[in-house]
C-alpha cells in the first residue's frame, strides 16, 4: 500500500472519516440479512428507547431532515418494521412506533 502523505497521516478528521465509513461498512454487512440500512437500525434504536415519537421528533433525534424520515419510515412500515399513526391530539402529527416484528428482532439486531 502507498503511504499516506504526511499532512493525511496527521489528521485525525482524515482517519475518523475513514474509521466511519469502515464501521458503516461492517454494519451495512450485519444488516444485510434483516434488509435494514444502518440508517433504518438507528431509527429502531430511537423507538425501541422512546417506544413512540413524532416524525418531526425522530428527524430532530436522528439529524435527518424531514422528507428523508418520512422516505425511510414509508419504507420500514411496507416492510412491517414500524407502525405509522395519527396523532390523536394533533391529526397533522405522525407517530412512530416499533412493530412487533421489530420487538422481536430487537436482541438479535443489537448483536448485528
Amino acid at each position: 500500500m502507498q503511504k499516506l502523505p504526511e499532512r493525511l497521516e496527521f489528521s485525525l478528521s482524515f482517519h475518523a472519516s475513514r474509521l466511519a465509513m469502515a464501521l458503516r461498512r461492517e454494519q451495512m454487512i450485519a444488516l444485510k440479512p434483516f434488509q435494514l440500512t444502518p440508517e433504518q437500525w438507528q431509527v429502531l434504536a430511537v423507538l425501541w428507547e422512546f417506544d413512540t415519537v413524532s416524525q418531526s421528533d425522530l428527524a430532530a433525534i436522528t439529524q435527518r431532515d424531514e422528507p428523508s424520515i418520512s422516505r425511510m419510515v414509508r419504507t420500514m412500515e411496507t416492510n412491517g418494521w414500524v407502525e405509522r399513526n395519527i396523532d390523536k391530539t394533533d391529526g397533522r402529527t405522525r407517530r412512530i412506533r416499533p412493530s412487533n416484528k421489530a420487538w422481536e428482532s430487537r436482541a438479535e439486531l443489537f448483536n448485528a
